[in-house]
């Protein structure tokens, strides 16, 4: 028997390899470890996706069939661990009862801002916001003098009721947030809108730097997270109250930096049950993240689709509700 070629260790060297970057890159996106935020920052289809490509161009007798094989599974795993894949199986908007619209008005900017109008929204959450009387023109231009507008050095809620109590800042994670506890015509609403510490996306990954910069950040936005529902009045977790939080968070979907949101208040990503694609935010003229999003408890989601806009560098979200039964 004769010795196997040296292109045939090779391709079977080149299928060890591939094969075992798939299986360390699907254990990374399930468990999203602290130390892996560097790569998990970005979509699972930018991996794997990657490796999917690369093994459709390799040929050669003897592996081109396992090539395929590499590459209709790290497709699979591409789609599978993205964010949201049922995104994909709703087309179409339907209007629910309650429109919710957010958005980072990119440094302030009145004009980004005014976009949110022509979405005919019930509650506005913005970010980056604008001067206090530009978001009092809109907030009497959208609902009169119904409206109730929660200021926050760095973002805002308007929307159409009573106001039964208001959030005041109180500390560096929590300035970066508004809140208010509506009487509306549906009931009592807590709404929050927030914007957690711009995100690092690091290219130079061949860095050990790079890693140990996204593990810091990543601990840091969860600890803001986690700050941020410990101001909050005790009602909001103590009781079956629905709850709109939302805005820009600065970091794609993350069970790690976003569990005190479900385990805590019992909130759920809207875009999970009722995306429509493509949803990412950022930026708006290249969505490669969903950064910008909206949850909720106590409510059901009907549709959620992100939007794009002239003025600023994010696309705005919008999202219909109807009451929980």
């Amino acid at each position: 028997q004769q010795p196997p070629k040296p292109s045939s260790r090779l391709a079977r060297l080149a299928n060890a390899i591939f094969s075992c970057l798939v299986i360390a890159l699907a254990w990374i996106y399930i468990a999203e470890p602290n130390w892996a935020y560097a790569l998990t920052m970005w979509p699972s289809w930018v991996s794997l996706g990657l490796i999917a490509v690369l093994n459709l161009f390799r040929r050669g007798k003897g592996r081109f069939n396992y090539s395929m094989t590499l590459a209709a599974v790290s497709a699979a795993l591409a789609v599978g661990l993205s964010d949201s894949p049922t995104q994909f199986l709703h087309w179409g908007h339907s209007r629910g009862t309650i429109r919710v619209t957010t958005l980072n008005c990119a440094a302030g900017t009145p004009e980004a801002m005014w976009e949110v109008a022509a979405t005919k929204p019930d509650i506005v959450l913005l970010q980056e916001r604008p001067s206090n009387v530009d978001i009092k023109a809109l907030a009497n231009s959208l609902f009169g003098t119904e409206a109730v507008i929660a200021y926050g050095p760095d973002a805002a809620v308007i929307a159409r009721g009573k106001p039964v109590a208001i959030g005041e800042s109180t500390g560096f994670a929590t300035s970066n947030r508004a809140w208010a506890l509506i009487d509306t015509q549906w009931g009592r609403i807590g709404i929050c809108s927030l914007r957690l510490s711009p995100p690092l996306l690091r290219f130079d990954l061949l860095k050990a730097e790079s890693w140990r910069d996204c593990d810091v950040h990543k601990q840091q936005l969860t600890k803001e997270l986690e700050e941020l529902i410990a101001d909050l009045p005790a009602e909001w977790a103590s009781s079956s109250m629905p709850i709109i939080l939302g805005g820009d968070m600065n970091t794609p979907p993350d069970r790690v930096v976003q569990r005190s949101l479900v385990d805590k208040l019992g909130l759920k990503d809207s875009f999970w049950s009722a995306g429509r694609p493509w949803g990412g935010s950022a930026v708006n003229e290249y969505p490669l993240i969903r950064i910008d999003q909206i949850w909720s408890r106590g409510l059901v989601p009907i549709c959620t689709q992100a939007q794009t806009t002239k003025n600023s560098d994010h696309r705005m979200v919008v999202a219909d509700f109807d009451l929980a039964k």
